[in-house]
């Protein structure tokens, strides 16, 4: 009896690689295409929310960005060159010049009778008393004083302050007790050389001497 032992052709065995291959093809074929769907899908829905309401995507922002911001010393500063040939200024008409005010009193005081002359006596001497006046000017420039209805101005007896009293004569004006009444006359000089006058007549009820 023989110890052979029959021997088995086992052999390599054969990988049917063609059909493999051709699934694996397959399946990448579809996951590719599914992809493209997808992104074709995504695109399309993009597309159409940007032009009625912009939505933004997932992990996008639609916050604007923002530009450059100007600081004032950015802008442009005006030129403070002088003009070469600045414009004339306006003038004002003739008739829009500033007129001289027509001077005037804006107050006058004078007693209208004098009763202090007196003749004296035995024990006091004769008095005579002086002029009594008060008076204040607008648009004056020179107050003249006269006895009499002369213009005082042009007599230049005693020029007197613009406003003021008998206190203010430079020397004493004595009331003429030897007559019946006394006029006076204050003139007053405006800027364009007018002359106003103020005359007034004081009658005597003392003695006369």
């Amino acid at each position: 009896m023989s110890d052979e032992i029959p021997s088995r052709n086992f052999g390599t065995p054969s990988v049917e690689t063609a059909p493999s291959s051709r699934r694996r093809l397959v399946a990448i074929t579809a996951i590719a295409g599914a992809l493209l769907v997808a992104v074709v899908v995504l695109l399309m829905i993009l597309m159409t929310r940007g032009t009625s309401d912009p939505v933004s995507a997932p992990g996008l922002s639609t916050r604007p960005t923002p530009g450059p911001i100007s600081s004032p010393s950015d802008a442009p500063l005006a030129s403070s060159a002088p003009l070469a040939n600045p414009p004339p200024l306006p003038s004002s008409p003739p008739g829009d010049a500033p007129q001289a005010l027509t001077p005037s009193f804006s107050s006058f005081s004078a007693p209208a009778e004098e009763s202090g002359c007196s003749t004296g006596g035995p024990s006091f001497a004769p008095t005579a008393p002086g002029v009594k006046v008060s008076w204040a000017t607008t648009g004056a420039v020179e107050v003249w004083f006269v006895v009499g209805n002369s213009d005082a101005a042009d007599s230049r007896f005693m020029q007197l302050p613009l406003a003021g009293t008998q206190d203010d004569f430079p020397y004493p004006g004595d009331f003429g007790c030897s007559r019946d009444s006394v006029d006076y006359t204050l003139t007053l000089v405006g800027a364009g050389g007018e002359h106003v006058h103020k005359r007034w007549t004081v009658i005597n009820t003392g003695d006369k001497f």
